[in-house]
């Protein structure tokens, strides 16, 4: 874990408790077993709290349709693809933001909302 200080650490110990790869699996197996539910998986490669090969795990864990997004281009391009996938049937979907850390949400929300939007349009 890469932070400032040991006050930021200490704060972080409780949200890394919940990222425990091998517990989540078993979630992931489940969410995967069912028959409709859609994952999305988004994640940065210069996040401060969870490592990039962590996230790169997960992401290989949850499977298949993973794009890399390092430009605006690509982060349009992905958008086309999860809905096109999700319109095929396809359930999971998986992006690493080369350049970016910890809050996609406020970097990128509208890949965030196209996204999640696509998820619930094709249902």
């Amino acid at each position: 874990m890469r932070v400032a200080n040991g006050q930021v650490a200490a704060a972080s110990i409780l949200a890394m408790q919940t990222f425990d790869f091998d517990r989540q699996k078993y979630s992931i197996d489940n969410l995967k077993e069912g028959a409709s539910c859609r994952i999305l998986f988004a994640y940065g490669s210069k996040d401060f709290l969870i490592d990039e090969k962590d996230s790169e795990e997960v992401a290989n864990y949850i499977g298949r349709n993973h794009h890399i997004i390092d430009s605006k281009k690509n982060e349009d391009s992905a958008i086309f693809e999860l809905r096109r996938s999700f319109k095929e049937g396809h359930l999971t979907g998986t992006a690493n933001f080369a350049n970016e850390g910890h809050y996609l949400q406020k970097t990128h929300p509208k890949f965030i909302v196209e996204a999640i939007d696509s998820m619930f349009e094709n249902k």
